[in-house]
């Protein structure tokens, strides 16, 4: 659906950008990905999302938020963008919004952040301050 010219740019998205977050390097694939942004027009969904991956894995959930908002807008059916932003939204406790991206996240295939809210184990977030789910890897 859109145009990936950002393997014509920052070939290292095929490359170092998905292994540095598969093993956990966040603050360095942020660095990557902002290379790439800073050699865009602007940036695409691609980046965007692995860009909202990093920060979700960083506790960054305002930053997370906003870039899969930002892919929600041009694709409101990205299942797995939902249902990171469902889960960025209960960690910031904006129960409504994740409410609404986890039901849109089902809708479309993605059930995590729904199942967790069914199970009520959003709400104790607060509580003892701890994460209520594995944070999972997106596509």
């Amino acid at each position: 659906m859109w145009p990936n010219y950002t393997l014509y740019i920052c070939p290292t998205l095929t490359g170092c950008i998905p292994i540095l977050i598969n093993v956990g390097r966040y603050d360095e694939a942020l660095s990557e990905l902002e290379n790439a942004v800073n050699k865009l027009p602007s940036i695409t969904p691609h980046l965007a999302m692995s860009r909202g991956y990093a920060f979700m894995q960083l506790r960054k959930y305002e930053q997370a938020l906003s870039d899969f908002e930002f892919i929600i807008k041009s694709r409101p059916d990205y299942a797995s963008a939902l249902d990171n932003a469902a889960y960025c939204a209960f960690m910031l406790s904006d129960r409504e919004k994740g409410i609404k991206y986890a039901k849109e996240a089902r809708k479309y295939g993605e059930p995590h952040a729904f199942n967790d809210w069914r199970k009520g184990r959003y709400n104790n977030k607060s509580r003892n301050g701890k994460e209520s789910r594995h944070m999972k890897k997106h596509d």
